[in-house]
């Protein structure tokens, strides 16, 4: 696979928007494309008010459900497709951006 560095820069910078968020099937499906990914692992059905303490699932208006990802998660899916090494973390945030920082230096080689 030749990778378009340039789409997929752009597809990175997405991607770091999505720390601590659920993203809709749209958003998976710009950072896969940027990536050149035929596909990601399905979504998840997210369910407003899901979940307790701080880990409560908040869908934006009058959402009830949404399909989609946590920012991690589809962090971790690009890496794997790309078959991109990445350090495994505990919390969301650290993950998502422990994969981005992989992701980032993956393209700095690709030059």
């Amino acid at each position: 696979m030749r990778l378009d560095t340039k789409k997929a820069r752009e597809a990175l910078a997405v991607l770091r928007t999505f720390d601590h968020a659920i993203v809709d099937m749209e958003g998976v499906n710009v950072v896969r494309e940027g990536f050149g990914l035929p596909r990601l692992e399905r979504g998840e059905t997210f369910k407003d008010g899901e979940g307790d303490g701080k880990n409560r699932v908040t869908l934006n208006g009058d959402q009830k459900t949404m399909e989609g990802m946590g920012g991690h998660d589809l962090a971790l899916a690009v890496c794997s497709e790309l078959r991109v090494p990445c350090a495994e973390k505990h919390g969301r945030g650290s993950q998502l951006w422990a994969c981005v920082e992989a992701l980032q230096g993956f393209l700095d080689r690709e030059k």
